[in-house]
């Protein structure tokens, strides 16, 4: 896999990992940081718009969507999300700066871990990368401690989904990406402060 050919937007960055890794926490520190130097799009996916928004409820349907439809949805939700009016690309080019959490490395972990890698690729073949993928790698049992609290986990967020999904990520961000887009892996078991700082850093460098 290789996706030399495919735009890397300068001021696009990406949180992922495992639920519970802390992305959500991550993703609210560095909008904040930025945002003391100007505007910021904190944002997320699946997004807050339609598409985005039946995903969240399918989440927690019973029975569950197939691997399969949700492959489709996330793609969908991500075509708006990245190039509707005032989306992800539109902000980035005019300087903007994006801090998303999760994107499509979370299709290629979650449902190209379930069905055929390829499948899922082709349909994020097209979408932009962010200047910075930040990976928070946290270990399945602290992240399964963190959700502890969560009211109730959606179809994504249990245990044998996750035990795929960690190796999936890892063969993910081992595959061939641009050179102008890093990938930064941070020890996601630190306290959040610490996971900060070492995120700044590693982006000052």
């Amino acid at each position: 896999m290789a996706q030399h050919g495919v735009e890397v937007l300068d001021g696009f960055y990406v949180l992922e990992g495992v639920d519970g890794a802390g992305t959500t926490t991550q993703a609210d520190k560095l909008a904040a940081h930025l945002a003391t130097r100007g505007k910021v799009w904190r944002t997320c996916e699946p997004s807050d718009a339609a598409v985005g928004s039946l995903i969240r409820r399918a989440l927690h349907d019973t029975p569950p969507l197939s691997d399969r439809s949700l492959a489709l949805l996330y793609a969908a939700d991500r075509q708006e999300h990245v190039f509707g009016p005032d989306g992800i690309r539109e902000r980035c080019l005019r300087g903007e700066p994006v801090v998303c959490d999760r994107y499509l490395f979370s299709s290629l972990a979650y449902q190209g871990s379930a069905l055929s890698f390829d499948f899922v690729y082709e349909l994020n073949a097209h979408f932009p990368l962010p200047e910075a993928l930040i990976f928070l790698d946290t270990p399945l049992a602290i992240a399964a401690r963190r959700m502890q609290t969560r009211n109730a986990l959606d179809h994504l967020e249990q245990p044998n989904v996750q035990e795929r999904v960690i190796h999936a990520y890892h063969e993910v961000l081992g595959r061939s990406w641009p050179d102008t887009m890093r990938v930064i892996r941070i020890d996601g078991t630190q306290p959040p402060d610490t996971v900060f700082a070492a995120i700044i850093e590693a982006l000052a460098r």
